[in-house]
């Protein structure tokens, strides 16, 4: 089923919408979502959380790339559900002590020049992938945020692997070029 017809679907309040969703991209929301949480009984908890997020959001939102909507759900929820169970109360307090162990040697954080060129540099990388083909940008989006192999991005795009592994290539070209127009490189 096209993704069109899926947003159809859950504009109209329809279940089936829900379930579409989940057979299409259950199995690559749960694999986005054990990148950050331990068993994946927690990463099927986290697909069925999205899934409730999106059928709260749907309407009014209407996304144009369902995929990527999906993607940027998971992995917000992924992480909220490590940070809490991680945290403090709940018996996660061994990592800040060790981070604590360790601060003389970590740089500072509160380096207000490179946060300022961090943060443009977000929003120069941002304007590269909004202006790549849609396609080309799932791709490289899906490689170097979500760190999906080219086997994984293959079979969900339903592409072959050399097509994947071209069309990083060229993307990395692009963003080459781009990066020393802007001066970043």
């Amino acid at each position: 089923m096209e993704d069109r017809d899926i947003i159809g679907l859950l504009q109209a309040r329809d279940e089936r919408g829900l379930e579409e969703l989940r057979r299409k991209y259950g199995r690559s929301l749960r694999t986005a979502a054990l990148r950050s949480v331990s068993c994946p009984e927690d990463a099927e908890e986290v697909v069925s959380d999205v899934l409730m997020q999106v059928w709260q959001a749907i309407p009014p939102a209407e996304p144009d790339d369902l995929f990527g909507f999906l993607s940027t759900l998971t992995k917000r929820t992924a992480i909220n559900r490590y940070h809490r169970d991680s945290a403090q109360k709940r018996g996660g307090g061994e990592r800040p002590a060790v981070l604590e162990e360790l601060a003389e040697c970590l740089p500072a954080q509160d380096n207000v020049a490179a946060h300022v060129e961090q943060k443009a540099l977000t929003a120069a990388l941002n304007r590269f992938l909004t202006a790549l083909p849609a396609e080309m940008r799932r791709v490289m989006v899906l490689r170097y945020v979500r760190e999906q192999s080219v086997r994984e991005i293959a079979a969900h795009g339903q592409i072959s692997e050399a097509k994947v592994k071209s069309m990083l290539f060229r993307g990395r070209k692009r963003l080459r070029a781009f990066l020393e127009k802007e001066d970043w490189l």
